[in-house]
């Protein structure tokens, strides 16, 4: 599965729903993670290398990456907020613009 842009709906769904289904050490590969994160491989790319997305493993010389699905779930944690930081955020973007 190199190609993630060029699968169905249905194979999203059986790949989001088989990931959500395994345990939390379960190792996944880059595709799977760009799927359920609904975010593309550049972007993780680049979260790897800035440290700041999902935990992974590295074999091969960094030839191979690896998410399990309980690093995926915990980042996903760190990202959640709540309504009220939503509409504090939202004041402090208005304020900015209309500086």
């Amino acid at each position: 599965m190199a190609d993630t842009t060029q699968i169905t709906l249905i194979e999203r769904t059986q790949i989001i729903t088989t990931f959500w289904q395994a345990a939390d050490e379960t190792p996944f590969p880059p595709e799977v993670a760009e799927i359920v994160l609904n975010s593309p491989r550049a972007s993780l790319e680049t979260m790897r290398s800035r440290g700041t997305g999902p935990k992974f493993l590295s074999a091969g010389g960094g030839k191979k990456i690896l998410y399990t699905k309980g690093a995926i779930r915990d980042w996903l944690a760190t990202r959640m907020v709540s309504a009220a930081n939503c509409a504090e955020a939202r004041q402090l973007e208005d304020a900015r613009a209309a500086l």
